[in-house]
């Protein structure tokens, strides 16, 4: 647009505040800065105060952030999934359009897994639905964000040890991990803890053995807060309304029904590993609150198990 002579000295103006210069070297064989998702033209959709036509000049030539974009049309262009997908990675837009509103579900928790030295993970997880984790050093999840924490307006994490969370921690650990751990005296309250813990929470097994008295409780808190100081589960709390202007409730069912045809599209290919974020992706439409009925007839089509199983419980 910069380039562009039929832009206004106005308009001009204003790109060149925003950081944005003509470039003087030929235009012969620059490639649309469009088909490259992580070049500047995506920091447009993330400035709340930029103007609306720039947006919409976007849209019309394709941005992949303008079919998240629950204001702006629906445009006649195609869009594959392969080209993109890296670009609403990069800039969160496909999990702030998805995840924040899951929390409206009774059995959808979200979790951040804080580790020095296999690197943070931003995931969440729902009874009924294998939402396969895997956070050892070098592998690599499709069910969570894996680059390190930042600050995310949408998002706050909560470090408080309490019941849930020591059991939580505790279930992720076998007891032989913890023979290694401190002196005698807290070697032995650290596994008597963590047995007492995999044998009275409900989530760990069908039928508790017993209850916690409020001083067994106090134990079990204790010794997960001494010992899960790192590689350990902390809550957090998400707020959709942060999240916006995206929102998979918010946007058109016109748009929904194109976004998730082109994730199908990408599920479809298999191409690299992409297609295993295009099955993570429709698995969050499953469970979505607001996905409407014909979007769900659509994902019955979709040969994966885990897509089934979360229509199954929503």
């Amino acid at each position: 647009m910069i380039n562009n002579p039929s832009v206004s000295q106005e308009d001009r103006a204003f790109l060149n505040l925003q950081g944005f210069t003509k470039n003087a070297e030929s235009t012969d064989g620059i490639v649309s800065m469009i088909e490259h998702y992580a070049l500047p033209t995506s920091q447009a959709f993330e400035y709340s105060k930029f103007p609306m036509k720039f947006l919409e000049a976007l849209n019309e030539l394709g941005h992949p952030s303008g079919l998240l974009h629950p204001t702006l049309k629906i445009v006649d262009q195609n869009y594959d999934f392969n080209e993109i997908v890296n670009g609403w990675i990069k800039y969160e837009t496909i999990y702030r359009t998805l995840w924040p509103e899951l929390t409206q579900r009774q059995d959808v928790f979200f979790w951040y897994w804080r580790s020095s030295y296999d690197g943070d993970h931003f995931y969440f997880s729902c009874k009924g639905v294998e939402l396969e984790q895997d956070f050892s050093r070098g592998s690599y999840s499709y069910n969570s964000m894996t680059y390190p924490f930042i600050e995310r307006p949408w998002v706050e994490t909560d470090e408080t040890m309490d019941l849930e969370m020591s059991h939580e921690n505790f279930s992720n650990r076998d007891v032989e991990e913890l023979f290694d751990y401190g002196d005698d005296e807290d070697q032995y309250d650290l596994i008597l803890a963590a047995i007492i813990s995999k044998n009275s929470w409900s989530n760990e097994v069908d039928s508790p053995q017993y209850t916690l008295t409020k001083k067994g409780e106090a134990f079990v808190c204790e010794s997960a807060e001494s010992f899960f100081e790192d590689d350990r589960d902390v809550k957090v709390r998400v707020f959709p309304e942060k999240a916006l202007p995206y929102s998979w409730t918010v946007l058109p069912t016109e748009k929904k029904e194109k976004v998730t045809q082109v994730i199908i599209n990408g599920f479809n290919s298999k191409i690299d590993t992409k297609y295993q974020f295009a099955e993570h992706f429709l698995t969050c439409i499953a469970l979505h609150p607001g996905t409407p009925t014909s979007i769900k007839q659509l994902l019955k089509m979709v040969e994966s198990k885990i897509v089934a199983q979360a229509l199954s419980v929503s």
